[in-house]
């Protein structure tokens, strides 16, 4: 996957041809960095495997991973200071990694929470806390 900025959407009907065939996704900047996964990038992207997201990444919006049951492992890269609502939610998401686990909080309608770092720590908890405990908030960072 190429682009630059903000990588919007893929085509329902793309994913529909070739979703049975992408498994691992590399990203490569043209003319420019990657900051962003839009909101549903990889929707229903269910054989989506594995996936690097590039340190120039800032954003991962709203229901960027939804459903990719396959997807089980995933870094946040440290310059990540935001996730959208249900990011990851009905994903296989088992094991998350934070490059930087302090100063996450989860917001929503009912408010803010802090997101304990401790649970961050654990890759196991972190992964939870995506898909399930903190699913239907939107997650800021901030330094």
């Amino acid at each position: 996957v190429y682009g630059s900025g903000e990588l919007q959407k893929i085509d329902s009907e793309w994913w529909s041809v070739h979703n049975g065939t992408i498994k691992r996704v590399a990203f490569t900047a043209q003319n420019g960095v990657i900051t962003a996964l839009g909101n549903g990038l990889f929707t229903g992207a269910g054989s989506l495997e594995s996936i690097t997201i590039p340190n120039t990444v800032t954003a991962i919006g709203r229901a960027t991973f939804y459903l990719t049951s396959k997807l089980k492992t995933i870094t946040i890269p440290a310059s990540v200071t935001s996730i959208g609502l249900q990011a990851f939610s009905l994903s296989g998401l088992e094991s998350a990694t934070f490059e930087t686990t302090t100063g996450w909080t989860a917001s929503n309608s009912d408010g803010t929470v802090s997101v304990s770092s401790n649970k961050l720590s654990a890759i196991a908890g972190a992964a939870e806390a995506l898909v399930e405990t903190y699913a239907d908030y939107t997650w800021t960072r901030t330094a």
